[in-house]
């Protein structure tokens, strides 16, 4: 229809000291692990990359969207509020805030849901009248 790629970018954040001697990390991901998920959850998606980066989330994030010229970031925000917030950040407000391009931010859902509105979403758009990105 736009002839758009949807890139699929997974940051793993920076090894701790103990995770890098210990060889453990409780935050990897492969590329078969992303492949896995985007089998799983975007079937229908043909045209996609895949991307794995490793450091500061949001940082990584705002640098792969600027280094790629990418037109829309979708982000899921995990919902913290409080103190939680307050003392582990929000990786969606900091890629909002610094993003050279528009973000939309999603609350995450049930699986159920999620599928029902990826129906809504592709179907809203069809009957959209958008200008063709690229």
């Amino acid at each position: 229809m736009y002839n758009a790629y949807l890139h699929v970018l997974h940051v793993t954040k920076e090894s701790s000291l103990l995770e890098t001697s210990t060889g453990l990390s409780a935050s990897s991901c492969s590329y078969k692990d992303l492949s896995a998920f985007t089998a799983r959850w975007l079937p229908d998606q043909a045209k996609m990359i895949l991307a794995l980066r490793s450091g500061q989330p949001h940082k990584e994030i705002v640098h792969y969207a600027a280094e790629e010229d990418i037109d829309l970031i979708v982000i899921a925000t995990h919902g913290r509020n409080g103190l939680n917030h307050f003392v582990m950040g929000s990786v969606a407000e900091k890629v909002v805030r610094f993003s050279p391009a528009p973000v939309l931010t999603v609350k995450p859902r049930r699986a159920e849901e999620i599928r029902d509105a990826r129906q809504s979403v592709q179907s809203a758009l069809s009957e959209a009248d958008l200008p063709e990105l690229r």
